[in-house]
């Protein structure tokens, strides 16, 4: 894979970890509408210079909403597999709406650990 920078949005931070996975680390409080999403997935398309797609941990314990529109977006992006990271009531709340709403169209879970959100990632990739 081609280097990478961090890229700081702002609002959120994407990366990518030793590991391979692709993290989404968001800033407390972010609301995450359309451009939000567009700079996120902007942000990633670096991650996929031969094509492939990527697997993905969203860190969203701080977020604080997220519109249809961007759950839509996201959904339909294509992806490896995303494993999100939930916490509080707000963020199991958003995870479970955005699963069975926008029924995104690869394999994603919610995982209130780290460790296990990585290993079911990188699970994804054994034959």
């Amino acid at each position: 894979m081609q280097d990478f920078q961090d890229r700081d949005l702002g609002f959120a931070v994407v990366r990518r970890a030793p590991d391979g996975i692709v993290e989404v680390r968001f800033s407390p409080g972010t609301i995450v509408d359309v451009t939000e999403m567009h700079g996120i997935l902007d942000a990633q398309n670096p991650h996929r210079p031969d094509g492939s797609l990527v697997l993905t941990l969203v860190d969203a314990r701080t977020v604080r909403t997220m519109t249809r529109a961007a759950q839509d977006l996201s959904a339909k992006e294509p992806a490896r597999g995303v494993a999100i990271l939930v916490g509080n009531p707000v963020s199991v709340m958003l995870g479970n709406i955005f699963l069975a709403v926008s029924k995104p169209t690869y394999p994603s879970r919610l995982f209130r650990s780290e460790p296990e959100a990585r290993a079911w990632l990188l699970s994804l990739d054994q034959p």
